[in-house]
């Protein structure tokens, strides 16, 4: 998208626009993050935790300009299959664990992860919640299928790890499993 605006705005001769828009499309969530970050700031209320200092913000905000292009951009669309659910033969009696993304994510946000419990040969699975506008309760299953996977293969019940929409999907399957 950001070819196309340079594109079209040299052609019409408009070359400040053609660099200007392209860089906006680019790098305009930069400007979207710096705007949550600098609320994040304002919105401390009576939290006990202390207030990040700027520093630390803006650290933050930097770290995020870069992992997110990173992860959305990559990691997510091309190499969410870059490491396979991992239960090896010898998984019985190991506790297992089960990777559980958020919204508008997949299993590719737990790469970095995925990477080091394969090397250290702890039985994993990482499921997609699929479709990704679909409903929560439509979840249940999925997450239902993935623990009976880990089970299988390990006799135990599996350690839950849910990020953000995750932890709701993993609540209605924990309703509609019971104990």
């Amino acid at each position: 998208l950001a070819a196309l605006w340079a594109v079209l705005a040299w052609r019409a001769g408009h070359p400040a626009w053609a660099l200007g828009g392209a860089m906006f499309i680019v790098f305009g969530y930069a400007l979207v993050l710096a705007l949550e970050f600098v609320l994040l700031s304002l919105a401390h209320g009576d939290d006990p935790a202390p207030r990040a200092a700027p520093r630390q913000l803006l650290r933050a905000w930097w770290g995020e300009i870069g992992a997110a292009p990173l992860v959305f951009c990559w990691r997510q669309p091309f190499l969410s299959q870059r490491w396979p659910n991992h239960l090896p033969v010898d998984a019985n009696g190991r506790r297992g664990l089960l990777l559980v993304h958020g919204f508008v994510c997949n299993r590719g946000i737990w790469n970095a992860w995925l990477e080091r419990l394969h090397e250290r040969n702890v039985p994993f699975v990482a499921v997609n919640l699929e479709p990704v506008f679909g409903s929560i309760d439509d979840y249940a299953a999925i997450i239902e299928a993935a623990v009976r996977q880990l089970e299988s293969a390990t006799g135990l019940a599996p350690v839950v790890v849910a990020h953000s929409m995750g932890g709701l999907a993993l609540r209605r399957w924990w309703a509609r499993a019971g104990n």
